[in-house]
């Protein structure tokens, strides 16, 4: 984003007019930016947002290390067991026996381990310097002064049906007993949507949610929902 800041003029434009512009995961870094209080405090970096069709949830540092490891060993990267490393001098032989793996190889790996049912590769951790460490609830509570469009539809992702905590990722902190609720009213459909995906209506309650957030700190928002 610096660079970007520095170099836009050579392409004719103005770095005091720069919107950031996201989709998908790219949106949920987009809006990780929109409400970092890390990030952009004097609004050189950018001063518009382009949000569209995400949903933010992190994962826990401990979770993305035990991720790794699975990875690691998966791949016959692991530290030998018997061996007398430090914890550091374990994880920097991980690192280089997987970068001594073709990208492809690593590829096959995580589509081993994703169709085995672990956890998939992706997710942000929340974590200093580039974001507050607060639960995801309160992540909301201070957006920067940036006008923002943002965007999704109805079908985002019906296309895959997998789990997705929608609870979890709308902050509650009763979110097991939110999801059991859901589940079950999900089961004997007793609510108009319930026949869409749950990162689906993870993305349209996050939506609005969000829009919500900004309206009522009276930051500029266009938001459109498609019903197709």
């Amino acid at each position: 984003m610096e660079f970007v800041k520095s170099e836009i003029h050579n392409f004719g434009g103005d770095n005091k007019k720069i919107t950031v512009f996201g989709h998908s995961y790219g949106g949920h870094i987009v809006s990780t930016l929109q409400f970092s209080t890390k990030i952009n405090a004097d609004f050189s970096l950018f001063q518009q947002t382009v949000s569209m069709s995400t949903v933010l949830y992190f994962d826990t540092l401990e979770f993305q290390i035990e991720k790794t490891e699975r990875f690691a060993k998966t791949a016959n990267c692991s530290a030998p067991t018997d061996s007398k490393l430090s914890k550091n001098q374990q994880e920097t032989f991980m690192m280089e026996c997987l970068q001594e793996l073709e990208g492809m190889e690593l590829l096959r790996i995580q589509r081993e381990l994703e169709d085995a049912g672990f956890p998939l590769y992706d997710g942000l951790v929340v974590r200093e310097p580039l974001i507050q460490e607060v639960p995801i609830s309160q992540l909301f509570d201070n957006p920067k002064k940036t006008p923002s469009m943002v965007g999704c539809t109805i079908a985002e992702l019906d296309r895959y049906m997998a789990y997705h905590d929608i609870a979890k990722t709308m902050g509650y902190e009763n979110y097991k007993e939110c999801d059991e609720k859901y589940r079950k009213d999900k089961e004997n459909k007793k609510f108009e949507f319930g026949v869409h995906a749950d990162e689906t209506l993870s993305i349209l309650a996050q939506t609005k949610l969000r829009v919500d957030k900004l309206l009522n700190e009276n930051i500029p928002v266009s938001c459109e929902f498609r019903n197709s």
